[in-house]
């Protein structure tokens, strides 16, 4: 049987398919700009050419917030290395934005800038670096690039309302709150007062998903996706990892870009899917050497998915797990039940889906809720974690009970119950849950 599920997959993969047309234009409400990804392969300067032939020019990253926003906004739909508008070509060494703004902030892939071979003086995204810098000569590829318009420009594209766009607040699920744990007296993480800075409830806005649009007929924005998180990816000669996607919406199609990080938070695969209305699509994901980590999809339309996660040969047992799309980030997961004995573990498997390092806390309860283990997780941005209820357990037994996950910005995570004896690595797998709260009285 397995074998045929491979197959069938194998067959799956070889549908083919298309690129996106250039990227939607967007407004960056924080510094007024404009922002579009020109999905045209070019050199840097035939790039630099484009934007300026289009009133704007050669994207600029000054900061951090700005680096954030193209990333959330605009990268995650690209597949390819993007230009960026800075150069040390007169001058080794000497970065300098074409705009003459100050090049003060920067956010190259380690090694980076290294001039290689001396002719490296042209700055571009690196979608292997997970899109930090890099530098390459100018004639030595052709790259998508980002077109800037500043809010001042008279020649931005379409006729926009600054204010009126300004006033949504579509953005929304970009400005989370600041919450930290405050530490009590007996303990346990989870049991920690958490005291939000600025703000006395977490607003979750849907929870990164964004089904919300600004389409206006004279501006030619739009300003829609849909984002969704698998905690859990895994390629070898034993496991294979695959997506089930359905379209929700009955009259669009459905562009999908599905991107897969490796535990240290690097991009290792990016893939798109064309969905038909109402349709459905399946698709396995492979890399070229086992690796691990986790993915991210976003589509224009609303979706329903799993991830299946196929192993083959592991000890006397086969097994298929299937992972339902997760439609948000964390702050507070519960896994219901786990054990640890000499038959069986728990594993658990948590992934960072911000571009910041984040630390998780965990606790260990028993059924007759006492405190047995407590511990953190610090996880690099974008990156992902695992690891066994037995090494935080040290060695002791339980039978029953649950862990529970906190995290100050949010996180994923999945589960997967192991068989010792049999040697097989996981027989089945559970969604963590966000605890309830009471309702208001």
């Amino acid at each position: 049987m397995i074998k045929g599920i491979i197959l069938f997959f194998i067959a799956v993969l070889m549908t083919s398919t298309t690129s996106y047309a250039d990227h939607t234009k967007i407004l960056n409400t924080q510094n007024g700009h404009i922002y579009q990804l020109i999905q045209e392969p070019k050199t840097w300067t035939e790039g630099r050419s484009h934007c300026e032939s289009l009133g704007g020019y050669l994207v600029t990253i000054t900061s951090r917030e700005e680096k954030n926003f193209i990333f959330n906004q605009i990268l995650q739909y690209s597949n390819h290395d993007v230009w960026a508008g800075a150069t040390d070509k007169d001058f080794k060494g000497d970065w300098k934005w074409i705009t003459g703004e100050k090049f003060e902030y920067t956010n190259w892939n380690k090694g980076e800038p290294n001039n290689e071979n001396g002719i490296e003086d042209y700055l571009e995204l690196r979608l292997v670096f997970g899109f930090k810098w890099n530098d390459v000569p100018n004639a030595a590829k052709k790259n998508w690039f980002i077109c800037e318009w500043d809010k001042q420009t008279s020649k931005s594209p379409g006729k926009i309302s600054i204010n009126q766009i300004m006033k949504s607040d579509i953005y929304k699920r970009d400005q989370q709150p600041n919450i930290s744990p405050a530490e009590t007296s007996n303990g346990g993480v989870t049991e920690k007062n958490r005291e939000l800075s600025g703000t006395t409830t977490i607003e979750k806005s849907e929870d990164l998903e964004n089904p919300e649009n600004i389409n206006d007929q004279n501006t030619g924005f739009t300003a829609q996706s849909f984002t969704y998180y698998l905690p859990l990816f895994t390629f070898s000669n034993q496991y294979l990892t695959g997506v089930g996607i359905s379209n929700s919406s009955a009259s669009e199609q459905a562009n999908v870009l599905i991107t897969v990080f490796g535990s240290n938070g690097q991009i290792i695969l990016t893939d798109t899917m064309r969905i038909v209305p109402d349709g459905q699509e399946t698709k396995v994901l492979y890399t070229e050497s086992n690796r691990q980590g986790w993915s991210r999809i976003i589509s224009n339309q609303p979706l329903t998915g799993v991830c299946f996660m196929i192993a083959a040969g592991a000890g006397s047992d086969n097994f298929m797990a299937d992972i339902a799309f997760s439609r948000k980030v964390y702050t507070d997961l519960h896994v219901p039940h786990v054990s640890s004995d000499n038959s069986w573990d728990t594993h658990l498997f948590i992934a960072n889906p911000n571009d910041f390092e984040e630390t998780v806390y965990i606790d260990v309860v028993t059924s007759d809720g006492k405190l047995t283990a407590s511990s953190s997780k610090k996880i690099v941005a974008l990156g992902s974690t695992d690891f066994s209820l037995s090494s935080l357990l040290q060695g002791k037994t339980l039978i029953g009970g649950k862990v529970k996950m906190f995290a100050s910005k949010g996180f994923v995570a999945f589960v997967l119950y192991t068989n010792i004896k049999t040697g097989a690595r996981s027989f089945a797998g559970i969604s963590p849950m966000e605890p309830f709260s009471r309702p208001d009285k």
